[in-house]
């Protein structure tokens, strides 16, 4: 029997055999800095939740998300 061991990048749950790789993964990720706007508009099923959320990230890039 053998032993495999795996390493896992703990953002996007990506698996690598090299631990380098793995480490390399998790520091290419940009990671938010906060949301800096939300839009509301008014629907009857999700009134009270945002339909545009902009997202400012740590590179400076803002990101929008729009609720499908």
């Amino acid at each position: 029997m053998k032993e495999y061991k795996m390493y896992q990048c703990e953002i996007c749950n990506t698996q690598y055999k090299d631990r380098s790789d793995c480490q390399a993964c998790e520091e290419n990720h940009i990671k938010p800095e906060g949301i800096k706007q939300c839009e509301y508009h008014m629907d009857q099923y999700f009134a009270n939740y945002p339909d545009i959320i902009t997202v400012l990230m740590k590179d400076g890039r803002e990101i929008k998300y729009i609720r499908d």
